[in-house]
This record gives C-alpha cells, structure tokens and sequence, in this order.
C-alpha cells in the first residue's frame, strides 16, 4: 500500500451533501487505478461515513478548535506527515482552506489542490485578501464548472493556467419502480409527483416550488411537490407556515434527508432545480439520468450543463415555474421528448469522465 500515492480529500463533515455524495462515488474510481484515498473531515461526523467504509475508502475525523490558531493547524500537519499525505486535495466548505492549506504547506506535500464548488463571494476584504494569499500557495484550483472556474480566477486574480474544470460526474443508478420509491418516500401512488432534490438553504429558493406548486394545484388537483432534503428546523417551519398561508398544505410532501436519494427518481413524474447558485447542480445530473423532464432556472452552470432536457426560466420566478410545471404536465409529448434529450447529453458527464480527469490531474502534480 505504501508505494501507492496517498491523496487526502479534506472535507467538513461526512453529513449528507453534494460534494459528500460526490466523493462517495468518485473515490473508489480513483482507488481502483493505484491510489490511496483518505477522506479527512475537520468539523465532525455524520451519516455518510459508513458509506465511504463500505466502498473501501478510508476516513478520519480530525476536529479542528479555531480555523486560525498555529497548533490546531501544526496537530493537522503531523496527521499529514504521519499519513504519507502527496496530494492533499482541499473542497472549498466551511471554515477548512486556510487551516488544511497551511498544515499541507508546512507538512511538505507534494501538491496542494483546491476544489471550488460554487462561485463564491467574500463577506469582507479581510477574509478576500487571506483567501486570495491562501490560494495561491496551492499548485492547482478545480472549478466544477466553467462558470465556477471563471468566478474564482477574476475574484481571486488567479492567473488562468492555475485553474481547470474538471465537471461533476453522474453514475448509473438502479432505480427503484415508480410505486415502490413512492412508497419509501411516502408519496401518493396516483399523485402527479413534482421532485425537490435539495438540502433547503436559502439559494435553493424552496419557497419559489412552493409558490408555484399552489398555483399549479388549482388545476391539476392530484399534483405534490415532493421536498426530498433536509436543513434547518427554523427555516423548515418557516416554509410550512408559507405553504399553509398558500392554501398549498396538501399538495406538499416533506419527504425529509434521504441518503440515497438518485436510485428514488422514478417517484417523480418530473424534477424541479430553481436555485438562485448553483456550482454545476448534481441533482440536475441525477434527474436526467433517471429521464425525468425537469423544470429548472436558467442560471450559467445549469445552461453549461444541459439545458435541453428541460424548460428553462428566470431565478425567482414562481409564477414562471407553474407555467414551466403546468406545460411539463399537459405535454406528455414534450416531457418525453425534454426527458430523452436530458439523458443523452448527461452521457457526458458520467463518473468516469470525472475520474478520467481527476486522475489526469494527479498525474500531472505527481510528476512536476
């Protein structure tokens, strides 16, 4: 084991989300072709540690007390040297860049890579200007998207040679027949099922599918909006309340955080992703995959990604998704039309392209 590359994925926790659940797939692709991979999270636990183990990747917990003091990040460069770290590759969440970066640079790594995953803004020119400084002791940046990697080279002048993109990737998943994911969702077997795959943050904008789906359900009277995530309990109430003052209590199911959300698609007649940012939008993968013609908001790394399998209209617009839902409803022609052209596109962007990439880029840093 020890002449195989040590590569460190350092990341928050192992809570449900979409860069976890990227790395759950990606990281046995890379393990197959000669590497070994630790994914180290900094903040904690969570559900999806057990399903790193059981693919075979390793995983450690190493909780950091402050972001900023020297011996919390000297107690990370130890791990590092200790572990034979060579790549130490840093996703961008949380408060974990600047302490990994600097334990990777005073451990001696052989090559620092960040990963971006949305285009980000920084809350003062303190934390903009000890970010940019950061980010330039890496040797190579990731953007998941164009749109990503465009963001972070004009707002952090990085120079252009120092960034790629490298897309996020969709595996084949089994999918569960319609009437046995809806009865794990807890779903309506004869319901018209419009699908939310998201954890509920403000930028995913709940409250817009929530809107649209009131208007929606005075026409079509067995339409759900089917809310697949979990998040915040203050702002979960806040969007039952919102739901209730519509009059739209019925015609929504809160289906709660579901590990595997990709093999339950098939509950949904069609996906909805009306986000106001997005980094490419992983869920949009998974519904295209599953052939479900979705109901989306035309921002940058959504139109990168595949906007031909969908109907496409402006962020913070309810009123336009119910017309988007509406049309998607009443054309079965069209559906099915918008659902086989998302799944061919989404070919492109398959695992294995991400790990062909990925794995390019190791070699690249490995042999410099």
């Amino acid at each position: 084991m020890k002449d195989r590359p040590h590569v460190v994925r350092v990341i928050t926790t192992f809570g449900v989300g979409g860069v976890q659940k990227q790395l759950t797939r990606i990281t046995p692709l890379l393990m197959k072709n000669g590497y070994r991979i630790t994914v180290l999270a900094l903040e904690g636990e969570g559900p999806l540690r057990t399903a790193f183990e059981h693919r075979g990747v390793s995983t450690t917990v190493l909780p950091l007390k402050g972001r900023y003091r020297l011996w919390e990040m000297l107690k990370l460069a130890r791990w590092l040297v200790q572990s034979d770290c060579q790549i130490l590759h840093v996703h961008r969440m949380g408060g974990v860049v600047f302490p990994s970066v600097i334990a990777g640079t005073i451990a001696g790594v052989k090559a620092v890579v960040i990963h971006h995953h949305f285009p980000y803004s920084w809350e003062n020119r303190r934390k903009h200007l000890i970010e940019a400084i950061v980010t330039r002791l890496a040797q190579r940046v990731i953007g998941v998207s164009h749109h990503v990697a465009d963001n972070s080279t004009k707002g952090l002048a990085l120079s252009p040679e120092r960034i790629e993109t490298i897309h996020n990737g969709v595996e084949e998943t089994k999918q569960l027949p319609s009437p046995d994911a809806r009865k794990q969702l807890q779903l309506p077997g004869d319901a018209l099922v419009c699908g939310i795959v998201a954890r509920i943050v403000y930028f995913k904008r709940i409250q817009d599918a929530i809107e649209a789906i009131a208007k929606v359900s005075k026409r079509w009277r067995r339409v759900v909006l089917a809310i697949v995530g979990g998040g915040e309990p203050k702002r979960i109430k806040q969007l039952k309340e919102r739901a209730r003052r519509l009059g739209a209590e019925s015609a929504i199911a809160w289906c709660g955080e579901v590990e595997d959300a990709a093999s339950l698609m098939q509950a949904f007649d069609l996906g909805m992703l009306v986000s106001t940012k997005e980094g490419f939008a992983n869920t949009g993968l998974e519904y295209w995959a599953a052939a479900l013609p979705v109901a989306a908001t035309g921002i940058p790394p959504i139109q990168e990604m595949v906007s031909t399998g969908g109907l496409l209209v402006p962020p913070k617009s309810p009123d336009m998704v119910a017309e988007a839902i509406d049309t998607l409803l009443s054309s079965p022609r069209l559906s099915t039309s918008l659902a086989r052209r998302g799944k061919q596109r989404v070919k492109r962007f398959s695992m294995q392209a991400t790990a062909k990439a990925t794995l390019s880029l190791y070699r690249s840093l490995l042999s410099s």
